[in-house]
Parts: structure tokens; sequence; C-alpha cells
């Protein structure tokens, strides 16, 4: 260091420099000049401590190096080893510093996330399900890992699971869960998730469901609109009696209907009839009970009441009004039911015409809940009055499951109908167990006669099947039996069954099984 002048303290070293060693001490050597020293005595040339210069230091080596230790030069390699060491220390704290911030993050960040694809089939958004009542609800999803696991919540409450064990080789799941009863009548929300082998879990879609009111023993009513000028009569048929006419935007109260759902019960001061064509139902006819007609018709040979498909006119011309035989003469299709056909690969949907007007032309079906070739076709139908017809759809892969399947009758409203609130409609299919098909191949070693069963049919499994082989002779000689557990997958053949020779000279001979009593199938073959 310096003071203001710039000059150094005698006795203060300066950082990096190099500085001469002070001289040996002056004359003799001892510790203090003699002249002038109180401790030295002039007379005898002594000193009163009697130590010596040579006493504290020995030679001139000794002085020097106790100079050196006590200050000591700072060299500029030791600033260099000093900067090498906290850059060293630096780095190795930054590397340990990055390691414990991203410890076992690397695997999960490197990791794609699950990709999902779920899809509620069945029941579809606005589905109206009665109350007290379970229901199949049909889902299927997609996941780049396996799943294991679909679960069903209503109202954001789980109430159904299924696990899943197996992977279906086109990674396509589908699963049928069952939702309990609805209690109320009301709207639901319903959705599906599913859960990945990691934990990932993915939602479908959220779909509304309306609880409505199951039809018992007591009437329940709906309102409906007029939508043509129309007779009302005492009972559901046209010989029954006129009572009056409604207009075109009436509102009546429906309170019943025939079981063929031609005629409606409505209250209107007291229980009338009229033709179901001339009414816009404004809530689901299937919470309106099936009544029977109480009067008895009248015959009505005088009557000079027209027919309800025309209109009485008055003595003026009424002003324009909606003709009722412009939807009287439309036909109203529905599902009627599916059913699962050739070992599950084809799916048969029945169509009704639930109108008295036949329709030939074509139609537009969709499927959904199976996985269809094509789930939307169209077919050129002839649907009589009343009547029905089946359409085919083909499976790929084949429904081996029971299942649940969504039927739509012309989705795109191509076809002009009396009603389209009919058109949609799920079913329960059961899947189809193709029965074996079985053959035999006989053949005699010594006294033992060997019987393989062949199989290109069904699979039979174990511990459901046995199979019982009978030998018998045709000479009246006595039989014998061996009955076996049998498992003979479909194309498969099973191991040779041994069936002891029956006594005798031999001749020909009769091979018969049966599998769990039935008989199945038999083989001759000949006794030696």
């Amino acid at each position: 260091m310096s003071d203001r002048y710039g000059s150094y303290p005698p006795d203060e070293p300066v950082i990096g420099a190099t500085f001469p060693p002070p001289p040996p001490p002056a004359g003799d050597g001892y510790l203090d000049d003699e002249v002038g020293n109180p401790d030295y005595d002039p007379a005898t040339g002594e000193w009163d401590d009697d130590e010596y210069a040579d006493d504290e230091y020995e030679d001139e080596d000794e002085y020097y190096d106790e100079y050196y230790e006590d200050t000591p030069a700072r060299q500029p390699m030791f600033y260099v080893f000093i900067g090498m060491a906290a850059l060293i220390g630096g780095i190795i704290i930054f590397l340990l510093f990055s390691a414990l911030n991203n410890g076992g993050g690397t695997t999960a960040a490197s990791k794609p996330p699950v990709a999902f694809k779920v899809l509620v089939n069945s029941p579809t958004d606005g589905t109206r399900i009665a109350t007290g009542q379970a229901t199949n609800v049909a889902v299927e999803a997609t996941s780049t890992e396996p799943i294991t696991k679909f679960e069903l919540f209503l109202d954001g409450q789980s109430v159904a699971s299924q696990p899943v064990t197996t992977t279906p080789p086109n990674n396509t799941y589908s699963a049928t869960l069952t939702l309990p009863a609805l209690t109320d009548r009301r709207n639901y929300k319903l959705f599906v998730r599913v859960t990945s082998s990691s934990g990932a879990t993915k939602d479908s879609d959220t779909i509304t469901i309306v609880g409505i009111e199951a039809v018992g023993n007591r009437p329940v009513s709906i309102q409906g609109k007029v939508v043509a000028t129309t007779n009302v009569r005492s009972g559901p048929g046209d010989n029954f009696d006129l009572l009056q006419t409604l207009d075109a935007g009436q509102t009546v109260t429906i309170i019943g209907k025939t079981s063929d759902t031609n005629w409606l019960l409505i209250d209107l001061n007291g229980e009338k009839w009229v033709k179901r064509s001339a009414i816009n139902e404004l809530d689901s006819l299937a919470l309106v009970p099936v009544r029977d007609a109480t009067p008895v018709p009248q015959p009505t040979a005088t009557s000079t009441t027209p027919p309800d498909t025309a209109t009485p006119q008055p003595s003026v011309s009424p002003s324009p009004s909606a003709s009722p035989t412009v939807s009287a003469s439309l036909p109203d299709f529905l599902p009627a039911g599916a059913v699962l056909v050739d070992g599950g690969a084809t799916l048969r949907v029945t169509i009704a015409n639930n109108s008295n007007n036949a329709y030939n032309g074509p139609l537009e079906v969709a499927i959904s809940g199976v996985p269809a070739t094509q789930p939307d076709q169209a077919f050129q139908v002839s649907l009589p009055a009343a009547g029905n017809v089946s359409v085919d759809f083909a499976l790929s892969p084949a429904v081996t499951n029971d299942t649940s399947v969504t039927v739509k009758v012309d989705p795109g409203n191509a076809v002009k109908e009396q009603r389209k609130d009919n058109n949609s409609a799920t079913f329960s299919v059961k899947a189809q167990v193709e029965q074996p098909v079985l053959s035999l191949s006989v053949t005699q070693n010594g006294q033992n006669i060997a019987v393989v069963v062949n199989n290109s049919g069904g699979p039979i499994a174990v511990p459901v099947a046995t199979i019982t082989v009978t030998l018998t002779a045709t000479a009246g000689q006595p039989s014998t039996k061996i009955t076996v557990a049998i498992a003979i997958p479909k194309g498969g053949s099973s191991q040779a069954f041994v069936v002891p020779r029956p006594g005798g000279p031999g001749g020909p001979a009769t091979v018969e099984i049966d599998v769990n009593g039935g008989p199945l199938v038999s083989a001759t073959t000949t006794i030696t």
C-alpha cells in the first residue's frame, strides 16, 4: 500500500513486489551499539544482560531466513492456481445442480403422451330412457397404450366399470356397460372414461339422456297438436259414431293409444278417439298406455257422415287448411329388431312400416356399435302396409360377444313419413354360438378300435363338453362305451380314443359319438 504522498511505509510489504533484505547489524555483532547504551559498561567492557549478537543470530543466513519467513513474497502462479480452482469448482457445482434439477424427469419428458379416441355408440345424444329400467351403454376406443379399464359416469359419478384383460388385434376396444335404472324424469349427463396401462385417462364426449316416466298401469298423458282437420269418434275406427271435428292448430291431451298406434285416445270433455295421422305428438308416445276400445261400434248404414279421409264441407267455402290425406298417405318407418347371424359376421336388421300405406323404393339405414364394413347403406325395399323387411350388414371382424347396436332408419330424412321421432332404436344383440360340425375316422388295431373326432365347425371347449363313444356290432353283439372330456378347436381333431373291441365274431359295426348327451355323428366300420 502507499500513503497519500505515494511513498511506502518502511515496514509494510507491497503485494507482488520484492525488496532486498535489510543489512546485517553494524558493529561487533552485539545486539545493541555499545556507545550510549545503558546496558553497556565501558569500565568493564561488558553488557549487563550478557547477550551477544551471536547468541541471537549465529550467522547471517539465519537472519535472512527469519526475515523471509516473516514476509513471504506472493508469486504470480499462486493466483493462477487460485483462479483455476475456483473455475473447476464452479463447473462441478453447475453440473451437480443440473443433474439434481433434471433428475427423474428425462424419461417422462421424452416419452410422448398417450393418444386416445373414445366414442359412445349408444345411447345417442338425446335418447329417451324410461325410469326404473337398466340400459346398456355401448362404447369403443383406441389408444397408443393398452387399455385396462372402461368406466361409466352419470352426472359426474362413477356408476359402472369394466376391466380389460386382452388387447384386440385391430386395437379397437369395445365394451358394454350397464347403466343403472334412472330414478327421475329429467336430463342426465353421461360419459365414459378409459384408462391405459400407464394410468393415463381419456373421457368421451358428454351426451345428454332424458329420463322419462315408465308406463305402468297408471294412465300418463302427453300433449299433441292437430295438423289437419279431422273427425273425432266414439271409438278407434271409422265405423264408430262421429262426435265432432278438430281444426288444424288445436292442442289436445293424449291419454291412450291402440296397440297398433293408429288411433289415439284424447281427453276432450270425455274420452274420444282421433286418427294418429292427424296429430303431432309433442312428447314421446311411449309414455302413453295402450287402451282398448270400450264402446261397441254401431252400424252407420243410414249415416250420411263422410269418411275421415274427407273434411266436412260447410255451405260456404272454408279457408284453406291442410288435408288429412297428405299425412295419412305417408309411410312410417321404425327399427323393429336386430340379430347376429352367420356366426356374428352379419347383423340382420328388421325395419317395420307402422303405417297403413305401403312403401317401395330406396331406404337408407345406418348402424353403430358394431364394426360394420359399411355402417350406412341404402337398400331397395318393398315395405307392405303394417309389414316389415330385413336388411343385412356385413361385420368385420365378426362379433363374438354380447353387445348393443343402434339402428337409424332414413337418417338423412330423404323420405317423407308420418313421424320422425321413432326412426332410431337401440337393441341388445346376443353373440351367435357356432355349432360344431363333427366327423369320425375309425381304424382297428388288434383288439382295439381307434376313433378320431374331426371338427370343421364351432369349437368344443373343456369342461363344458364330454364326449361318449359307443361301438356296437350290427350282429347283435354287446357294445362298448367310453366317456372322456374333449376340447377340439375349429378345424382341429381330437386325439385317438381307444375303444375296446366288442365280443363276438366281428362284422359290421356302428361307431356313434354324442356331446353332453346329444347324438351328433356316427360312422360304420367292419370289425375283423
